[in-house]
Parts: structure tokens; sequence; C-alpha cells
């Protein structure tokens, strides 16, 4: 039976009025959790302040699936451990080591220096809960709760509409680096899609943002974030991404664009085997 446009409506209605309480919900846990204590320790403070939005994401999402779904909404982080960690590591390993062979081919990346950064794991760890609560952030509750009420296509485009919208500093770059933010977060949702879990994007985007960023000092971090090797990259800004770094230039939207269309037809052609048998 074809939906009518009022049940329409009312669909969107409730899905805007989820997030929005969601995203209300999510906003007032930062603000509860974001006493440093007094801590003046770098890298000790800036686990905390990464512990804390997470905390509040995970608290928000049980509240939402409990409360709200009556666990009725598949929250799926990993189908398979094991495979999902070599998938999200090899992922991201290709991902970040694609755009630097591009660069080093041409004759455009070198190292310039190298930086002593001390507590480096504890850096890390920071990153992580980083990573994970932006994942969460947008392909958790939110993306199952798009894809539930409509399909993947639509939980993939609003979720990283929302990606991009939460990386503002991406359009002082200009249209390569929104665009690169826009389809890395499509990246994302087809590693989502296609293994049917958080674990791997998690992973893919920790080692983006760890090799890219507290590594080679390559990817836009929090401006505290140390990084053990300074890179320098030359050649045309287009593709390098100059003073915008690698999420500047066109080889990460070439990268990016793979990704989505590997995963995707992967997934397709997984389905298409399922139907014939």
């Amino acid at each position: 039976m074809p939906i009518s446009k009022k049940d329409k409506i009312r669909r969107i209605g409730f899905v805007l009025l989820k997030a929005v309480g969601f995203y209300t919900g999510w906003a007032l846990g930062i603000a509860a959790t974001s006493s440093s204590f007094g801590i003046t320790h770098p890298p000790t403070w800036r686990l905390l302040a990464e512990a804390g939005p997470l905390a509040a994401i995970v608290l928000v999402t049980y509240l939402f699936w409990q409360l709200i779904e009556k666990r009725r909404l598949d929250l799926p982080f990993s189908r398979n451990w094991p495979r999902d960690a070599l998938i999200g590591t090899a992922a991201g390993a290709a991902w970040i080591g694609g755009v630097i062979a591009l660069l080093t081919v041409f004759g455009w990346f070198t190292v310039a220096g190298r930086n002593a950064v001390s507590y480096a794991p504890v850096w890390l760890l920071a990153l992580l809960l980083n990573t994970i609560m932006q994942e969460m952030l947008v392909r958790g509750y939110i993306f199952s709760l798009i894809e539930r009420e409509y399909n993947p296509i639509a939980a993939s485009v609003a979720t990283s509409v929302l990606f991009t919208l939460l990386h503002a500093g991406a359009f002082e770059a200009g249209a390569v680096a929104v665009a690169n933010v826009f389809t890395m977060s499509l990246f994302m949702s087809a590693l989502r899609i296609r293994f049917g879990g958080l674990l791997i994007p998690v992973l893919a985007h920790f080692i983006w943002n760890g090799a890219g960023g507290i590594l080679m000092n390559g990817v836009q971090l929090a401006s505290d974030y140390p990084s053990m090797f300074n890179i320098a990259l030359t050649g045309p800004t287009l593709f390098s991404g100059g003073l915008y770094k690698l999420e500047g230039g066109l080889f990460v939207t070439l990268l990016n664009a793979a990704g989505i269309l590997l995963f995707t037809l992967t997934r397709n052609s997984g389905a298409a085997q399922t139907h014939k048998s």
C-alpha cells in the first residue's frame, strides 16, 4: 500500500524530532562532563577532554535505544571482531598509504623534520576515543534510525551532510576540502553498510587520523595534538593540498571515491550472489 503524503510528513517529523532530541542530549552530556578537574598535564587533559564527549554519546545512545526505541533498533558495532579488526586496519592503512604513495610518485611529499613526542600512547588513546565518538555520533543511532525508516543511501547522505557540517573548518579551506570531508564520510558509511558494524569505520578513521595527524602532521587535528614528523607538501596545491595538508588535495578525493565504489560494488555483488542461491 502506498504511503500517504501525511504519513510521509509524519515520518520525517518523528525522525527529525528524535535527531534533535538525541543531539541535544549529547550536547547536555558534554556540558556535564566538560570539567578538566584542574589537570594541566597536556596528554592527560586531552584524554579527559575526549573521554567526556564519548561518555555522553554512549549514554545518550543507550537511553534512546532503551527508552525511545524499546531495543527494537539494531545498533551493530561488530559482526565478527577478528575479521573487522583486520579489515578496518587494512582499509585505513591502504587509504592513507595510497595518498602518500601518489604524492611520493610525483615527488610532492618529503619529510621535513622530526619531533620528540612524549606520552605517545596517551595521545593515540585520546585520538581513538575521539574517533569512536565521531563515528557513534554520525554512524551510530542516527544512521540506524534513518536506515530503518528509509534506506542505507538516505542514511549515508544525511549523516555525511551532518559530518561535513561538524567539520566546519573545511569550508575555509575551499571546495576540495569540503568534498573530501563529505566523501570521506560516504566512504566510512560504505564500510559500515558493507560489513554491518562500526568497528571497521572506527579503525579506518583512526588510522587515517593517527598516521596522517600524529605521525605526519598531514591531517588537521585539535591544535594541541603533537606530531612525530613534519612533512612538506609541494607541487600543485589542487592535488597536494598545500597549506591545508592532505585533506585539501584531490588525491584524497580520488582515494575516497575508490573506497566508496569498491565497498559498494562488493556489497551489491554479494547481495546478488545471495539472491541467486
